[in-house]
């Protein structure tokens, strides 16, 4: 057993196609522990969503294939459990709140029902005591006058309304882990602050391990104990928010903050990131971002550079990850 609440190693999946398998996940590795919030950050396609279906089970296989690595739950692992045994893990313990809150409730059902069902179905609750159960999960995630919200349909609320409901029915069977993917997507700023510090708030209530899936740099700083970034399906740099935050072992990981705007910088133009991530299933030896990395020399493009512990709680997949870290001070 590792001693993590969930742990991903050595995550490698990929896609049957006419030219081939298409790899998508090339040896992805993160864990997440009790009480903690992982914050998985990464352009769009850098496999971010993907590790989180494979975990809950609901990646299509075929086409999809996973060829090796494992994901253990509380010690088991369950890419090698029956179907029976992951639908048994699946809510009861890991949860996951969905990006698009209108597809993942059904338009033609009330919410609070919608809430009630999965209640009914795994724990055997009568009607009443899941419609009761129901209404404490909206009440738990801030929904105003529960009662009646209750019997409304998903259209009757608002967008942040509607993730509180979903974010209800991902808490009803107390799950140990949550995942949050893209949890914040299509709200407007305010809201975003909302439904952040809910998840803050329940995860601290509960103790359960949350792993925030996201491209906002603000809502890692804000919630997230620990970072894993993704590039090119795998992850090339993990440690301590506050760390890499102040401190970058990757290039890539330097690039994504270089971009963000921040208010101790005079104004101009943003700093951009060259290039566009590899195209999934190219093959190609040496380090997937060395076509964007300036920094980039003849190691880079001889061998892929391993997930390496560079400093205490340090990760990097760069072959300059030591000497990025040296010749920043500490105190930056």
């Amino acid at each position: 057993m590792s001693g993590h609440l969930l742990e991903v190693d050595g995550l490698r999946v990929e896609f049957v196609s006419d030219d081939g398998p298409v790899r998508v996940l090339r040896g992805v590795s993160w864990h997440v522990d009790r009480g903690e919030t992982l914050a998985i950050l990464g352009e769009s396609g850098s496999g971010k969503s993907l590790t989180a279906q494979v975990i809950m089970g609901i990646l299509e296989t075929p086409p999809a294939r996973i060829s090796d690595g494992s994901v253990r739950w509380d010690g088991r692992d369950l890419l090698r459990l029956p179907e029976s045994g992951r639908r048994e893990v699946r809510g009861q313990g890991i949860g996951m709140v969905f990006q698009d809150s209108l597809s993942a409730l059904n338009p033609v059902v009330r919410v609070g029902p919608q809430i009630g069902e999965t209640l009914r179905t795994r724990l055997r609750l009568s009607r009443s005591e899941a419609r009761a159960r129901a209404v404490e999960l909206m009440r738990q995630v801030r929904i105003p006058d529960a009662e009646r919200r209750y019997r409304q349909y998903p259209h009757e609320f608002s967008g942040g309304m509607r993730q509180r409901a979903v974010i209800a029915m991902a808490l009803a069977l107390s799950p140990g882990v949550l995942i949050a993917d893209e949890p914040t997507t299509a709200l407007d700023a305010t809201v975003q602050v909302q439904i952040l510090r809910l998840l803050q708030t329940l995860q601290r209530e509960s103790g359960m391990g949350l792993v925030l899936i996201t491209h906002d740099f603000g809502a890692v700083a804000s919630i997230a104990d620990r970072v894993a970034v993704m590039y090119a399906g795998r992850v090339v740099e993990t440690g301590a928010v506050r760390d890499i935050f102040r401190r970058p072992a990757h290039p890539y990981t330097r690039a994504l903050l270089d971009a963000v705007p921040r208010a101790d910088r005079r104004a101009g133009r943003l700093a951009a990131l060259p290039g566009q991530p590899p195209v999934l299933g190219g093959e190609t030896t040496g380090c997937a971002f060395r076509f964007r990395c300036a920094a980039a020399h003849a190691a880079c493009e001889e061998r892929e550079p391993e997930l390496t512990e560079h400093a205490q709680g340090r990760w990097s997949a760069c072959h300059m990850g030591k000497e990025m870290l040296a010749h920043v001070p500490a105190d930056s």
